[in-house]
């Protein structure tokens, strides 16, 4: 089953493989190192031992120089620095069998641990025999000048044994000083002439009481002095021993320290070997997985990212044309704006004079209507005008019949007057609002009824008449009066309708000049539009660059990959 992983799991898992093989890698440089530094802290051990037991070796060797030199307080000194080394070598011979070390060795540091104590009790013992040693030669050095003293006062023949107690004497501090065999052999030699001299001194005299006396003096003496010489040669030979059986102890602590440094030289030289076999190993494992995990995911990534290359080559290319096209379309709806802002100014400009225009009919609707008001009043005082016509005719039918042929003539002039009364009302409802016409009414009535006046005048016999046609005036001034009325509400119905016609032309006024701002306002979200448009023209053919900018990343990534998966390819055979 394939596993899918993504680039930075891919990545992630390749640096964690990569620090499990360096903590292998570690883990076996550390324990290899560890080994080494075990073995090299036990050779470093060992060479302390070693420098520890040379330095009390040369210790040893300053104390014989100030027995010799008779440094007492010296000798002390150096015995407690010696003591104080020998301790020290203890120590990291204890340390060491605590230690991570084999059996063979413990073995070994056990023995030299134990060579060490009897090289200590030795050293103790020579030291105590030394101090016995400077007693004996005290002895002998404080006694050797008195038997000279007796000697030369034995009166008689005692030259020679005075002269050979002398040269015991220098033969005796002679020993004392070297301490050696020859030294010893000499002062043999010395107190075998000095033992002759003594007893042929004797000899020579036995007669005399008083001198005997002093023979058997410088007898006692001499076999006192002789006495502590072969003690202090036999300390010397004790202290000799002693020391031969210190070098013995030295000897097999250094044969056992450069056993465990020729065994710790070995096992660093194996153990820095293992490790370095064991550090290898683990690198060429690494290497080896490494490599093949990198061959591996490396052939993996690049034939992923070349599907990518792929799709972001081709995702550039439709970008490009988008791009192109989008361009294009941004370019033709600028245009395009600019010619629609154009036509909103001449739009605006048309709904600016139409504004000016319908505010002037409002206006005039407003005066029309002030006409009308006028209008209505003066129907209003016709129609009371009528209603006193009326009376009047009412009076002038009573008077009719007193007046027969003025009536006749006024009733002639009244039924014309009637009829040019109808003739105006018509004209009147004809004209409407202007009402023009009823001037032209007015005067013909006047011309009428000069006319009637005349023919009152000339014509009495129409009075009759004229009083029958009075009676048909009144009829018809009652119906003109209703019809006057008719007029005034149909004149009131005028006013009412011009007065909403001025009010909507207000308001068609007010709605044209908010029509007229929201023009200028689309005006300015056209031009806004057609900015707009230029700038995402701009924008894409900066975006048409930029997808051509991309391309060329795309071939430059593109030949990277390729490269890198000939060489990927390429690393196998």
């Amino acid at each position: 089953m394939r596993i899918h992983m993504t680039l930075g799991k891919r990545i992630a898992s390749g640096i964690t493989l990569m620090l499990l093989l360096m903590i292998a890698v570690g883990t076996a440089g550390y324990v290899g190192l560890d080994r080494v530094m075990t073995v090299t802290g036990f050779y470093h051990h060992v060479n302390q031992i070693q420098s520890v037991l040379a330095s009390a070796k040369g210790r040893i060797d300053e104390y014989l120089l100030a027995c010799a030199l008779g440094d007492v307080e010296g000798e002390q000194k150096i015995i407690n620095a010696v003591h104080k080394e020998l301790d020290q070598g203890l120590v990291s011979i204890r340390e060491l069998k605590e230690g991570k070390s084999s059996a063979e060795a413990k073995e070994k540091l056990s023995s030299a641990e134990s060579e060490v104590h009897q090289y200590r009790s030795a050293l103790n013992e020579y030291a105590r025999i030394e101090k016995e040693k400077r007693g004996v030669e005290d002895s002998v050095r404080q006694g050797m000048d008195p038997l000279i003293d007796t000697m030369e006062k034995g009166v008689l023949f005692f030259e020679k044994m005075a002269t050979s107690g002398k040269l015991l004497k220098a033969a005796a501090i002679a020993y004392m000083v070297r301490s050696n065999e020859e030294a010893w052999k000499a002062t043999e030699v010395e107190i075998g002439g000095t033992d002759q001299e003594i007893k042929s001194w004797a000899e020579q005299v036995s007669g005399s009481d008083e001198l005997r006396g002093k023979s058997e003096e410088i007898r006692k003496q001499y076999e006192g002095i002789k006495a502590r010489l072969e003690e202090h040669h036999a300390k010397v030979i004790q202290q000799a021993k002693t020391r031969a059986r210190m070098d013995g102890h030295k000897k097999r602590i250094d044969e056992i320290c450069a056993d465990l440094g020729r065994t710790s030289v070995e096992g660093l030289s194996r153990q820095t070997r293992n490790s370095v076999n064991l550090i290898m190993g683990f690198i060429l494992i690494a290497l080896v997985l490494g490599i093949g995990y990198a061959v591996i995911s490396i052939r993996s990534i690049v034939g992923k990212l070349k599907g990518v290359i792929q799709g972001i080559t081709e995702g550039a290319a439709e970008v490009s044309s988008a791009a192109a096209q989008v361009s294009a379309s941004s370019q033709s709806l600028a245009q395009g704006a600019s010619e629609q802002a154009a036509t909103i100014e001449e739009t605006s400009s048309s709904l600016e004079e139409m504004s000016a225009m319908t505010k002037q009919n409002a206006d005039h609707a407003s005066e029309a209507d002030g006409l009308m008001q006028a209008s209505k009043q003066m129907v209003v005082s016709a129609n009371a005008s009528m209603g006193d016509l009326t009376k009047s005719m009412e009076r002038i039918s009573d008077a009719s019949d007193e007046t027969g042929k003025i009536i006749k003539a006024i009733d002639e002039i009244a039924f014309q007057t009637n009829l040019l009364a109808l003739n105006a009302a018509v004209e009147a409802a004809r004209a409407g609002q202007a009402g023009a016409g009823f001037a032209v009414v007015a005067d013909e009535v006047r011309n009428l009824a000069m006319r009637a006046a005349e023919a009152a005048r000339n014509t009495a016999g129409m009075i009759e008449e004229t009083i029958k046609r009075v009676k048909d005036g009144r009829v018809l001034v009652d119906s003109t009066n209703e019809t006057f009325k008719k007029v005034a509400e149909s004149a009131t119905t005028v006013s009412n309708l011009v007065a909403e016609i001025a009010a909507a032309s207000r308001e068609q006024a007010q709605g044209i000049e908010q029509l007229n701002k929201a023009v200028a306002e689309m005006d300015k979200v056209v031009q806004q539009t057609a900015a707009g448009a230029e700038e995402s023209a701009s924008a894409s053919e900066e975006m048409n660059a930029q997808a051509d900018h991309m391309k060329g990343y795309i071939q430059e990534l593109n030949v990277l990959v390729q490269a890198g998966a000939a060489r990927t390819e390429a690393t196998p055979s």
